[in-house]
């Protein structure tokens, strides 16, 4: 077990390679890329499952460096990267986008494809791809499955209420505590207050942001650097309101002070106005809601450009945005500069 004083969980999503590897380096990682670009250059016919955002830039990445392949996306909802609050201008300019590069985009379908799943998300086979919506029949020789983001919140399991914490509910024996409550039933992934805390009053020092969290309905890079500097800012409010607490102990302590204060009398260290359950601060130092992130997002479709939603300018600038903010390097550049470390 490992002790602590405030805890962040920011371990991520699983979604299906390539976009994510489990590997253990990243030379294994690029071994694995480069295989799978193998398998690109040797087949004529390519079939991507899943048109959400990894599917539509696997897509438009794919075509644009073998413009001669054919390339299909299938997706089973009515628009592309049909994401809460996004809106429809947006979605269909996804598709026209790739429609342009040459892609052929079937929506509203679902497919058939014998050993392609999550577990086995990259297959080099000769298969037949039955759309169920239809008689259509499609022919392939390697298929991608791009469907669908899981979180792994077992460790959630291991979680324990501290029973000496005033923030813990005494009349609730730490037996019966059941860490699954704290999970969403359905998608698994932890459910967190508007501060970014556990909804649980037992947990006022832990923190989950980012595709690990409920926070935001539609699960981004850009989200979770958000949700993450809210919790930042939120843990430094909780150590200096224990650092007040700490430093009226010593003005109260009575080796130290021989005068008491009267009942009536409000003195500094005296938080007598906190809230009970531990997770708002005093009024001087009120936890920060944090609000999910604008409807913001870039698809880079290809070394060149892609398309972009912005905030006020929407779709507007979309694929200037896309080429100047993302496709060059996905973003690593910028990650490099964040955490002050030489782009290797």
């Amino acid at each position: 077990r490992v002790n602590f004083d405030y805890l962040v969980i920011a371990s991520g999503s699983m979604i299906p390679s390539p976009a994510k590897w489990t590997v253990a380096s990243s030379k294994e990682g690029l071994r694995k890329l480069d295989e799978i670009r193998d398998d690109i250059v040797q087949s004529e016919r390519i079939v991507i499952i899943g048109g959400g955002a990894c599917g539509v830039e696997l897509s438009g990445e794919i075509k644009y460096a073998f413009p001669s392949k054919s390339v299909t996306l299938i997706h089973d909802m009515p628009a592309l990267v049909d994401y809460p609050r996004f809106p429809e201008s947006f979605k269909e300019e996804a598709r026209r986008y790739l429609i342009n590069q040459g892609i052929e985009v079937i929506l509203n379908e679902r497919a058939e494809i014998e050993g392609l799943s999550r577990e086995n998300s990259v297959q080099k086979a000769e298969r037949a791809v039955k759309l169920k919506g239809s008689d259509r029949v499609i022919h392939s020789d390697l298929q991608f499955f791009s469907i669908g983001i899981k979180v792994d919140t077992g460790f959630i399991s291991t979680l324990e209420p501290p029973p000496d914490k005033s923030t813990f509910d005494k009349r609730t024996e730490p037996s019966s505590f059941d860490a699954q409550t704290l999970l969403d039933p359905k998608s698994r992934v932890i459910k967190v207050r508007s501060t970014l805390q556990l909804d649980h009053d037992a947990f006022p020092n832990i923190f989950a942001v980012g595709d690990v969290s409920n926070a935001d309905p539609v699960p981004t890079g850009m989200a979770a650097v958000a949700a993450g500097e809210t919790a930042a800012r939120n843990i430094i409010k909780l150590i200096r309101k224990e650092e007040k607490k700490a430093a009226g102990h010593q003005y109260h302590h009575p080796h130290l002070h021989q005068h008491q204060p009267s009942e009536d009398t409000t003195e500094v260290g005296d938080h007598s106005d906190d809230e009970t359950n531990g997770y708002h601060c005093h009024s001087w130092n009120k936890l920060e809601n944090y609000s999910p992130t604008q409807t913001l997002m870039v698809l880079a479709m290809n070394p060149s450009g892609g398309v972009s939603h912005l905030p006020v300018l929407g779709t507007w600038f979309g694929n200037l945005a896309a080429r100047v903010a993302k496709s060059s390097d996905l973003f690593s550049g910028r990650f490099w500069h964040e955490m002050n470390m030489p782009r290797p």
